[in-house]
């Protein structure tokens, strides 16, 4: 059993990104690969805010580094599992200190962690957070802006959010 699982991780490793969506495992059950990292992106120039918006908002990130398995939409912002399984999230936020920033992954519309940063004296504020969830095909996972906050976007992609699945259970 062993031996096997560690030819499945070494066949599931050596295709990495370039090969198939699922390699073959154990009794013949397909493993799928999922694994996305997207970025906010400014609208009309290098720079740009997001909020702030009078209720909690999804945060639709349209930059795109990686979606393999095709699970993230970049046209709603929401992750839609493809199947069971236990999944890493990360997720960064990146403002200007004199305003409020502050962002929660959602499981479904299950508040799950967040990630803020009140103004302070400095010039810019970051801040981060991560989670492993287990979910059923279909669960959904978003980040929300909350009501009231403020993100800044730049060309250098500090707003960032990924996500892969660890294994299928």
């Amino acid at each position: 059993m062993k031996c096997l699982l560690f030819l499945c991780v070494l066949v599931y490793g050596a295709f990495g990104v370039h090969g198939q969506h699922t390699v073959t495992c154990e009794g013949g059950q397909p493993m799928v690969k999922v694994a996305f990292s997207v970025t906010l992106k400014a609208f009309h120039a290098a720079w740009g805010a997001v909020g702030p918006f009078p209720q909690d908002k999804v945060l639709v990130y349209k930059g795109v580094f990686l979606n393999y398995g095709g699970a993230y939409n970049p046209s709603t912002g929401v992750f839609t599992a493809p199947v069971n399984g236990v999944y890493s999230f990360n997720y960064h936020i990146y403002g200007y200190s004199s305003n409020r920033m502050g962002v929660s992954l959602f499981k479904n519309e299950e508040r799950i962690s967040t990630a803020y940063d009140h103004p302070s004296i400095d010039s810019t504020d970051t801040a981060s957070n991560s989670a492993l969830l287990s979910l059923n095909k279909g669960d959904e996972v978003t980040i929300r802006l909350w009501a009231g906050h403020t993100l800044y976007m730049s060309s250098n992609n500090h707003n960032t959010f990924n996500g892969f699945l660890v294994f299928p259970v």
